[in-house]
C-alpha cells in the first residue's frame, strides 16, 4: 500500500489518463482490502479490551478487593505501605491492578478478539457499502478522485 502511494506521488504526474485511472483504482482496491480487516480488528480488540478492563475494575470495586489487598500485602514493607497510603488514590490502585489483570487474561482477550473480528469486518463492510464506499463503489470513487463522470453516467 505504501509503495503504491509512493509510486502515485512520485510518478503519477507522468502517467497518461488511463494509467492514472488504473493505478488509482488498484490503490483504492488495495486500501479497501487492507482497511476493512485492519479496522475490524482494531474495533474488536479495543471493544474487548475496554470491556474486560471495565469488568475487572467493577468486580474489584464492588468486592472491595484490589487496592485494599495491595495495602495489606505491602504491610511487610512499611515504607511502601506508607507511600501507597499517602500518594496513591484507591481508584488509581484499582486501575493498576485491573491493568495487571488484563495482562494475565491477554491470551483470552486475543482469542475472543480473533473470534469476533470476522463479524465486525462484515458489519463494517456492510456500512461502507451502505455509505457508498464499498468495493462495488470503487469505480465511482476513482472517477470522483480524478474529477471525471462515472463510466455508466457518461454512457447514457
Amino acid at each position: 500500500l505504501f509503495q503504491q502511494v509512493v509510486e502515485i506521488v512520485t510518478e503519477g504526474n507522468t502517467w497518461d489518463a488511463v494509467t492514472l485511472e488504473r493505478k488509482t483504482e488498484t490503490f483504492l482496491r488495495t486500501y479497501v482490502n487492507v482497511f476493512v480487516p485492519g479496522m475490524g480488528y482494531v474495533i474488536t480488540s479495543t471493544g474487548v479490551y475496554l470491556g474486560t478492563f471495565a469488568l475487572i475494575s467493577a468486580v474489584l470495586t464492588v468486592s472491595g478487593r484490589g487496592y485494599n489487598d495491595l495495602l495489606a500485602a505491602a504491610d511487610v514493607f512499611q515504607p511502601l505501605q506508607q507511600f501507597l497510603q499517602t500518594h496513591v488514590d484507591p481508584t488509581w490502585g484499582t486501575i493498576g491492578i485491573s491493568l495487571v489483570g488484563l495482562e494475565l487474561v491477554s491470551p483470552a482477550i486475543l482469542a475472543v478478539t480473533l473470534a469476533l473480528t470476522p463479524q465486525t469486518m462484515e458489519k463494517l463492510q456492510s456500512k461502507l457499502n451502505e455509505w457508498g464506499y464499498g468495493e462495488a463503489d470503487l469505480d465511482a470513487r476513482v472517477a470522483e478522485l480524478l474529477g471525471k463522470e462515472r463510466k455508466e453516467d457518461s454512457a447514457t
